[in-house]
């Protein structure tokens, strides 16, 4: 009677022990993207798999409460994966991952046991991830300018590629998307302006890894050449941005003021522009400007400048404008531009040396 009352003691403090089955990883360390200076984001906290690479060892630490007690470590899945203690304290098991050099891409499970598991070991998802090698970039030229344009990598194994902005430069805030095959990756930037050029730097990686890549280069596709930072700079012909022309007043100068997207480049920019109805303007005396009323005029923006300032005379209305006045138009555009930009003006009736309302240019 005596032994049977001892030995159920003896289980029931093996159930109770301190909270075995309750132990629960709540992040992981490492000298890498999840060095605590970081802080933690879901690829540290186990809501995302945490990333390996192939032929690497890694040391990891796993805090939680109680997983100091774990007293062992496996893991499942294929092979190619190997985990081994290296070392505890307070709420802390640190772990040697082993990843070798043909492990298959995909994931895998860490486990932590328990002497008592009420409820199943700890356990963390792993993820080995492709070792892509970039081998060539190729950077298109654009003939007129352009909003999106395509950008082709190749490579081996860049294959389920993501793409990261490291940083972007001239040609403003823009979008990344990748469509790829396992020797060949297309990444298409799209821009909501219309660009002259557009330059940054991208990584590309295996997107199971989702933001190890953005925190450390290592969990990158690598260039042969060495490095993982894709520098590029797409350059397309330069083009009239904006035409501020306010309104002109019978028998006065309209001053029409053409902007480059850029300045424009060494023997400068040719800018061909006309307005409408053409007939009834004529060159303003005194002005440097060269006008035809038969057909498509030019003028040259120097180099470095960003604009050229055009003067012309409203010598009358056209037939059938109303006391109130009517609207004209100037177009102009670039070598390169495929299309006219066009901005309208108003032209007033009224006496010559009557004030002219110019617009600001900004």
């Amino acid at each position: 009677m005596r032994r049977t009352i001892m030995l159920s003691v003896f289980v029931s403090v093996i159930l109770l022990a301190p909270g075995v089955a309750q132990a629960t990883i709540e992040r992981i360390e490492d000298d890498g993207f999840c060095n605590p200076s970081r802080g933690y984001m879901n690829i540290c906290t186990g809501i995302e798999p945490y990333s390996l690479l192939p032929g690497k060892t890694v040391t990891v630490t796993l805090v939680g409460g109680l997983v100091d007690l774990a007293t062992a470590v496996e893991v499942a899945g294929p092979t190619g994966v190997s985990a081994s203690s290296v070392g505890t304290a307070s709420s802390r098991k640190t772990i040697r991952l082993t990843v070798t050099n043909d492990a298959t891409p995909g994931v895998r499970t860490l486990k932590l046991r328990y002497l008592v598991e009420a409820s199943g070991p700890d356990t963390l998802n792993l993820v080995v991830l492709l070792r892509g090698v970039i081998s060539n970039i190729t950077v298109p030229i654009p003939t007129e300018p352009f909003r999106s344009v395509n950008i082709t990598i190749a490579g081996t194994n860049i294959d389920n590629p993501d793409v990261h902005i490291k940083s972007s430069g001239s040609g403003g805030v823009f979008t990344a998307r990748v469509n790829s095959t396992t020797s060949q990756a297309v990444v298409s930037l799209q821009s909501q302006s219309l660009n002259v050029r557009m330059n940054g730097v991208l990584r590309l990686f295996d997107k199971a890894g989702g933001a190890a890549c953005a925190l450390d280069a290592r969990y990158c596709y690598q260039k042969s050449s060495g490095g993982t930072d894709i520098t590029f700079s797409v350059v397309g012909p330069n083009f009239v941005s904006f035409i501020p022309a306010g309104r002109v007043i019978e028998e006065n100068v309209l001053t029409i003021t053409l902007v480059l997207k850029e300045a424009a480049k060494t023997g400068g920019e040719k800018v061909f522009w006309q307005v409408t109805p053409a007939t009834s303007f004529v060159p303003a005396v005194g002005s440097a400007t060269t006008y035809s009323s038969s057909g498509v005029n030019s003028v040259t923006v120097p180099a470095g400048q960003t604009r050229q300032e055009l003067r012309i005379k409203l010598d009358r209305l056209p037939a059938g404008c109303p006391s109130q006045g009517c609207v004209g138009q100037v177009q102009a555009k670039t070598q390169g531009q495929p299309e006219y930009l066009i901005q309208t003006f108003q032209m007033i009736p009224g006496t010559p040396l009557s004030p002219t309302n110019t617009p600001k240019i900004p």
